[in-house]
């Protein structure tokens, strides 16, 4: 049976890195997954880090969320998006906190949608999954 892997790292650009750092680091997991042979890889690459998508969970509304992704991902930055999750939670939350948070609350996955970094992550897991749910569907090695 095969398996999914989903491989995460947080983007962390600065204002100051290329624009293209996202989709460089998202091309360079799937060309390392398909140099290895393995078509089930899923990178998982918030941008510019996991917080930003954590905090779109916490917005009500729908509207784009996608100026999340222009969060700055150096911690040394006035406007730390984990400063800013903190406040969203009136305070620090341990990662098992943020856990039972997302259990517990039922996400609005049309606002995930609306980032960029999250769309691509969503829209490969299903790939794989239909693929893995499906022998002898073929998994494309990258996604346009």
């Amino acid at each position: 049976m095969p398996v999914m892997a989903v491989l995460f790292i947080d983007n962390d650009g600065t204002r100051s890195a290329p624009k293209q750092l996202w989709q460089t680091k998202w091309d360079s997991m799937l060309k390392g997954c398909t140099a290895a042979e393995f078509y089930f890889g899923v990178p998982m690459l918030p941008k510019p880090k996991s917080e930003a998508w954590l905090l779109c969970a916490t917005r009500k509304g729908c509207h784009s969320h996608a100026t999340l992704e222009n969060i700055s991902g150096n911690d040394k930055s006035p406007k730390l998006a984990k400063e800013q999750l903190d406040k969203a939670f009136c305070g620090h939350q341990s990662a098992q906190q943020l856990a039972d948070w997302c259990k517990t609350n039922p996400v609005d996955w049309s606002q995930l949608m609306t980032m960029p970094s999250f769309k691509a992550f969503f829209d490969r897991f299903h790939v794989v999954a239909n693929a893995i749910l499906r022998p002898g569907a073929v998994v494309q090695p990258t996604l346009p």
